[in-house]
């Protein structure tokens, strides 16, 4: 059945004033999702998953309480997180040190230390994780790293920072 004015209504949001307020949200949707992605997968999973919680930000939202915007910036980005959250639990294997690309030598890779490695990687962002092995691998300094990942050296220092903090936090190192 196709019409020029059929629309489904669940609560109070049309399907046509859902895709209008999907166009104005998208690059927020895009943010939140962009960070707690690792890979183009994960990212297009916790996309549907933002998708579908904009719609029910939509209709549970009160003009009377807050701003549409940090309503929907809450929702979404609280049920995003808990999917990740629920993900990460749900992973049983570790991140392989192959696919660093080569990066680790035979030498910075002894037996009894792989799989301490592997989990402190697989706690660490993709970003956090080319940092890290930059710095104390390859002994780049943060203004190479800088320059390779085109960010600045404050922000190589940043995030260099909050991994290890996630490192000891996680491993009481």
């Amino acid at each position: 059945m196709k019409g020029k004015n059929l629309t489904v209504k669940v609560n109070n949001v049309s399907s046509a004033e859902y895709k209008t307020q999907l166009e104005q949200f998208y690059p927020l949707l895009n943010k939140i999702c962009f960070r707690y992605a690792n890979n183009e997968a994960e990212y297009d999973e916790l996309m549907s998953i933002a998708q579908e919680q904009l719609w029910n930000a939509l209709n549970k939202f009160d003009k009377s309480k807050s701003k549409l915007i940090t309503f929907i910036w809450n929702c979404v980005q609280k049920n995003v997180v808990q999917a990740k959250m629920k993900e990460i639990k749900r992973r049983k294997h570790f991140v392989p040190l192959d696919k660093l690309d080569g990066v680790l030598s035979d030498s910075h890779k002894p037996p009894e230390n792989k799989i301490f490695v592997e989990q402190i990687l697989d706690i660490l962002e993709l970003c956090e994780k080319k940092i890290m092995v930059d710095y104390y691998l390859k002994n780049m300094t943060l203004q190479e790293i800088s320059n390779s990942m085109r960010i600045s050296v404050c922000s190589v220092h940043k995030i260099k920072n909050r991994a290890i903090d996630k490192i000891r936090g996680r491993f009481d190192v």
